[in-house]
């Protein structure tokens, strides 16, 4: 049975289709930042520390300051979320790109 509500189609339209987009974005964003990430050495490049402060400008850019162990652990999750969309021979990152609009697997230019 066909969905013809037009809420729904709405929905789906403005809604569901732009976070698949999205999720198929960090998919490919995720895999090329854990890459560089893993190619300058891992916590060798950026420690594992709740003591090393990123000095990045954060804390005079009322921006949260960020810190080496805050790094790992986004790489954790960004790792755990790739695992799970490439379980069972891609099987959810396959669903999920064949629901977007075909979004490049190249990460953006500058990131």
């Amino acid at each position: 049975m066909a969905v013809t509500d037009p809420t729904a189609i709405a929905f789906s339209d403005s809604k569901v289709r732009p976070l698949a987009n999205l999720l198929g974005q960090l998919y490919y964003y995720g895999q090329a930042i854990i890459d560089e990430y893993n190619a300058r050495g891992g916590t060798a490049f950026i420690a594992n520390d709740a003591n090393e402060v990123i000095e990045d400008g954060a804390n005079t850019e009322a921006r949260p300051v960020i810190n080496g162990q805050d790094v790992t652990r986004i790489g954790q999750i960004m790792t755990e979320i790739l695992t799970m969309l490439e379980a069972n021979d891609d099987e959810k990152l396959n669903w999920l790109l064949n629901v977007t609009n075909r979004v490049p697997n190249t990460p953006h230019s500058g990131l």
